[in-house]
């Protein structure tokens, strides 16, 4: 099902337009931001629901993991998938993971998922 909002965050502007362009052609709505602060003041005033975050896992100045916890203060029940190319130091590895590169059908797949377990819930 497609109409929910999606907050993608990732710092590379090539990832980002990428997913962005995918989920707008699946039908999403997306709120866009290019690290932790800019998806929360993004949150702040985005007057709608927002449905999923979907966030790199590493960003300068705050990673995927710190962003989604105070996110989630502001916005409680908001299922979460991250993404990354590299874990670095980050052991275990953050839950949903989607593994860059991934492909148009790996990330409608992972975000429909994260979506119906919303609703199960």
């Amino acid at each position: 099902m497609a109409g929910e909002t999606i907050l993608v965050v990732d710092d590379d502007l090539l990832v980002r337009t990428f997913v962005c362009a995918v989920l707008e052609d699946d039908g999403y709505t997306v709120v866009k931001a290019a690290g932790g602060n800019q998806a929360l003041e993004a949150a702040r005033s985005y007057s709608g629901r927002i449905d999923l975050l979907l966030t790199d896992v590493m960003m300068p100045h705050m990673r995927g993991t710190e962003l989604a916890p105070l996110l989630l203060a502001r916005r409680p029940g908001i299922p979460v998938v991250y993404m990354s190319a590299s874990l670095g130091e980050l052991k275990p590895a953050p839950q949903p993971l989607l593994e860059k590169p991934f492909s148009v059908q790996e990330l409608s797949r992972a975000v429909r998922a994260a979506l119906a377990q919303r609703q199960a819930a």
